[in-house]
């Protein structure tokens, strides 16, 4: 697959993009991206803005990442404020 720079560059490169847009809203990306006909444009909307963006260039989504695990934070037993308080 290829990545978001490559995607970017082939379709900068064949004169196709004509313009592109990202913006962030109500907890959503949202990418929009009009080529050089009328009828080449894609508005989308994603939680990634990597995928949102690929969307829109190229109408397929891409590998959305893995969110990260949430852990408890460590705790200690120690208290360095203990002896003051």
């Amino acid at each position: 697959m290829k990545t978001l720079e490559e995607v970017l560059r082939e379709s900068a490169k064949a004169g196709r993009l004509n313009y592109l847009s990202v913006a962030f809203q109500k907890g959503q990306w949202e990418a929009s991206y009009r080529g050089i006909e009328n009828k080449d444009f894609r508005h989308v909307t994603h939680p990634d803005v990597a995928c949102a963006v690929r969307l829109a260039l190229t109408g397929r989504p891409g590998d959305a990442p893995v969110p990260p695990k949430r852990t408890k934070p460590a705790t200690s037993a120690f208290d360095p404020l203990g002896d003051i308080l």
